[in-house]
């Protein structure tokens, strides 16, 4: 199932529904209907459709940089829940001598990349 962050994604790229529909291995009016119906829920044109040509409105704009973020977190999202079912996501280990600014430490390990796990531990301590 195509959703509409998809379906408006590849038809901003491709601007002519014909392409877009080709893309997403759907029907032209099938892919017509579906922008239809989300700029109906959202009462907003995200699409200026003329015989010639398709082009974003400025709301269209805004939702199609939107919706690629949404996706991109929702895929990152299940790759973060995969990798700890696994318990296989890559380590980030960091030891630091005695010396070191604490705060830096604090700082490093809480803004991580989740997809990672982070172990800090000063040098000569036992890494848990």
């Amino acid at each position: 199932m195509v959703g509409p962050a998809t379906s408006s994604d590849v038809l901003a790229e491709e601007l002519n529904f014909t392409q877009a529909a080709r893309r997403l291995h759907l029907a032209q009016p099938a892919l017509s209907r579906a922008i239809r119906q989300l700029e109906g829920y959202l009462k907003v044109t995200l699409f200026i459709r003329s015989t010639r040509k398709v082009e974003l409105t400025d709301p269209g704009r805004k939702f199609v940089y939107e919706a690629r973020k949404a996706v991109h977190y929702s895929e990152r999202a299940m790759q973060i829940a995969v990798r700890q079912k696994r318990k296989d996501s890559p380590k980030l280990i960091v030891g630091y001598p005695s010396f070191c600014d604490l705060e830096f430490i604090a700082d490093l390990s809480f803004t991580y990349d989740p997809l990672f796990r982070c172990r800090v531990s000063e040098i000569g301590q036992p890494f848990s």
